[in-house]
């Protein structure tokens, strides 16, 4: 269960939102009526778990972005060759020079 907390609660009351995260799952902190951060309670030495586990599923919600994008554009229905063939076409852009700006001197 999450609880929604206004953030001038965390400034103007933070016993609050320790009692509120002693009681919930987590404790959501709203800005303008907008979820802008989570609390999670963080039971012994779990930190490093915690934000390895909060860095997977960032990672995860990322990728079903990119999939929902590709999806959108089509993208997702390109054959190995057309994959293939915009892989090639980047790699001879990378490789093309790029025209410097010359210096002029100061007469």
């Amino acid at each position: 269960m999450v609880k929604f907390m206004n953030y001038r609660e965390l400034r103007n009351t933070p016993s609050a939102v320790w009692e509120a995260l002693q009681t919930n799952e987590a404790v959501a902190i709203l800005a303008n009526g907008e979820p802008r951060a989570l609390m999670l309670e963080i039971e012994n030495d779990d930190l490093e778990l915690v934000l390895q586990v909060v860095r997977r599923v960032r990672a995860q919600i990322a990728l079903s972005r990119l999939r929902a994008s590709a999806a959108e554009r089509g993208a997702n229905r390109l054959t190995a060759e057309e994959i293939e063939a915009e892989i090639s076409a980047a790699r001879a852009r990378r490789k093309q020079p790029t025209k410097r700006p010359t210096k002029r001197r100061k007469a």
